[in-house]
């Protein structure tokens, strides 16, 4: 299913996908009723989100417990398990650039939801707290870059398909690049400075 914002409802057993379309910006505000399940896609254009918690936690993500293929068409009363996938939030449309952009009010550290590159895509950190973000992957296309603007802190990058180019743009401050750090593609620092701390996995 692939639901509107203005119809995010009440807890489901089914999986409920949001697919953001389209140059324009969705913000979607840190209340703790968002009970979509499934996995967001941001193919074109911004998603803002103020809140982020653990997997099965409302949040303004939802609750992140049903991922399945963002192109996958649900129909019926039982989901195919076979289109699974390993992600919860999904940056870019293969040919397009997609942009998940945090506006909170609070520090943030995900370790659970899992952000896979498909394409083109940017993880923003538009907020004047903190943005750590544990576990990026890809995902469809075969040649994927990500830009981190503004983010605290990033770990677990592997790029799981193709080919993976990370660029940091961390304005006056420092991005830190932590924990296992396995893609093959290139690495980059617009602005502002670059730490790699204690990677357990550097190649």
């Amino acid at each position: 299913n692939r639901i509107d914002p203005s119809e995010r409802g009440t807890a489901t057993a089914q999986p409920l996908t949001i697919v953001k379309k389209g140059a324009g910006v969705w913000k979607f505000t840190a209340r703790t009723d968002h009970y979509e399940t499934g996995t967001y896609a941001i193919d074109e254009g911004t998603l803002r989100f103020g809140s982020l918690a653990p997997v099965g936690t409302s949040c303004s993500l939802g609750l992140g417990t049903m991922t399945y293929d963002p192109d996958y068409a649900y129909k019926g009363t039982t989901p195919d398990a076979s289109k699974k996938v390993g992600y919860h939030i999904r940056l870019g449309g293969g040919s397009t650039a997609g942009t998940l952009e945090y506006v909170g009010t609070a520090d943030i550290a995900n370790d659970s939801r899992i952000i896979a590159g498909n394409g083109n895509g940017t993880l923003k950190n538009s907020s004047d707290h903190s943005f750590t973000q544990h576990g990026i992957v890809t995902s469809g296309a075969s040649s994927h870059s990500l830009t981190l603007d503004g983010v605290t802190e990033a770990g677990d990058i592997t790029n799981t398909v193709g080919t993976l180019s990370v660029a940091v743009n961390a304005g006056d401050g420092t991005t830190r690049l932590t924990r296992n750090l396995s893609f093959n593609g290139s690495l980059s620092v617009a602005n502002g400075h670059l730490k790699i701390s204690n990677p357990t996995n550097y190649t």
